[in-house]
């Protein structure tokens, strides 16, 4: 279940889990960019259990106000905070349209 934070996008709920296998190549840089892609412009949250081969990413808390994502954390148990990370999904700051002036354009 998702709840509404001040009418932004809703805030991530504990049910949103990922299972990470480590014994796929690339795996877990796979769901980095899948954080970053899903998470666009917001603050993230999340705690990894590593068990064996595989990770359990859950998702405590994203927004575009870090303030919502912080009351999340501060709900957590203090085992789960010491594994907590956050992390900033920055939007892309470079325009890729064709100028026709790179080095290749000569």
């Amino acid at each position: 279940m998702k709840a509404k934070s001040n009418g932004q996008r809703p805030i991530a709920a504990s049910a949103d889990v990922e299972l990470i296998s480590l014994r796929k190549p690339g795996a877990m840089l796979a769901a980095y960019d899948r954080l970053n892609d899903d998470y666009l412009g917001e603050y993230v949250a999340y705690v990894d259990h590593v068990r064996g081969m595989t990770v359990k990413r859950r998702i405590v808390a994203h927004s575009k106000d870090p303030k919502v994502v912080s009351d999340a954390v501060n709900k957590l148990t203090a085992r789960d905070r010491k594994k907590l990370m956050m992390h900033y999904v920055a939007p892309p700051t470079i325009e890729f349209a064709d100028q026709g002036n790179g080095p290749l354009d000569r």
